[in-house]
This record gives C-alpha cells, sequence and structure tokens, in this order.
C-alpha cells in the first residue's frame, strides 16, 4: 500500500509544477492585459468593430432596413459601427459650447446618410459631433441616450433635433462620456 502511495505522491508532485507554472504565466498575461490594454469606456465600440468604410456601410443599411426592429433594446449589446471622429466643423452658425459633452450620432434607419445629415444640424446648433456611424441595434424610436448626470444636456440636444424624440440612461456599450443619439425611421416624426 505504501508503495502505491509513493508512486502516487510523485506522479502528483511531477504534476504540479507544469500546472503551476501554466497557471502563473495565465494570471501574468491576463494582468498585463488589464494593465495595458485597450480602454474602451469613453467609445461607442464594442469589442469585435471596427470603423466602418463607405462599402461597409452601404451594405450594413441594406441588412439593417432589411430587418424589422423589435419594439425595445435588445438584451445583448448592440453592435454600434462607426467612422472616424466628425472633421471640424465648417460654416456652422456657432462655435461648440465647451461646457456642453459631445454628441454621437448613430444611425439605425433606412435612410442613408441621416447620421451625417443629423450631426451637421446638431453642429448648427452648438454642439460638437465626435462621432457618426451605424448602428445595428433594436431601438424601437429616435432616442438621446445620456451617461448618468446629464439628462439635462440629453433634454438640450432632444429640444435641438425635429419631431420628439425620447431621452434615456445610456445602455451596455454606449459611451459614458457623451451624448448619443441613435436615429430610427421615425426621425422627425
Amino acid at each position: 500500500m505504501d508503495g502505491d502511495q509513493d508512486g502516487a505522491g510523485a506522479f502528483v508532485r511531477a504534476l504540479l509544477a507544469p500546472v503551476l507554472a501554466v497557471l502563473g504565466v495565465t494570471v501574468v498575461l491576463t494582468a498585463l492585459y488589464v494593465w495595458v490594454g485597450p480602454d474602451r469606456s469613453t467609445d461607442v465600440l464594442s469589442a469585435r468593430e471596427a470603423p466602418s468604410t463607405s462599402t461597409e456601410a452601404e451594405s450594413t443599411r441594406s441588412a439593417s432596413a432589411a430587418t424589422p426592429a423589435p419594439s425595445s433594446p435588445p438584451a445583448s449589446s448592440p453592435s454600434p459601427s462607426t467612422t472616424s471622429p466628425s472633421p471640424s466643423r465648417s460654416e456652422s452658425s456657432e462655435e461648440p459650447d465647451p461646457d456642453r459633452p459631445q454628441v454621437v450620432v448613430l444611425n439605425q434607419s433606412g435612410g442613408a446618410g441621416l447620421a451625417q445629415e443629423v450631426a451637421d444640424r446638431v453642429r448648427e446648433a452648438g454642439w460638437d459631433v465626435f462621432k457618426t456611424g451605424n448602428f445595428q441595434g433594436t431601438v424601437r424610436t429616435t432616442t438621446v441616450y445620456h451617461p448618468a448626470g446629464m439628462r439635462a444636456d440629453a433634454r438640450e440636444l432632444a429640444r435641438d433635433l425635429p419631431g420628439d424624440p425620447r431621452v434615456l440612461e445610456r445602455f451596455s456599450n454606449l459611451s459614458d462620456s457623451r451624448l448619443t443619439i441613435v436615429l430610427t425611421d421615425d426621425y422627425g416624426s
């Protein structure tokens, strides 16, 4: 019986060193990723998204136009795809107010170019547009989303838009430092 225990003990000791080495390497790599990894806390891009090109944007619009949107936001994270930050304003009537938060404009509607059109309108009202892009979620009506503590700014932004967009607190992967407009087919109604 003692021979069996010594054999089992030797086997466990032989496996213990490689298992601990693998575990140690995993802990170190995870810590490095957390410490050095990308900070997307102020960005609406999800980890699997890349900036869209015009061809990709056209196919995205076609796909989203063909799929009807459910009446409430999804339980899982929506997939916004964004373009690079918008160029600085040209020929607008007002300079952005530095005390206002920046704005992200995302198009979920079937209308091509609507995000850029709304971004221009928002700039003319004195807001600084950070990004425009497409939204692959299921928002049922045009909405201005805001981070905690920015409801008053979101209401002010909603007043600068046609129709009566709703104002709600942000969810999941929307920016936690910027206002986000998600445009749907009812924009301006």
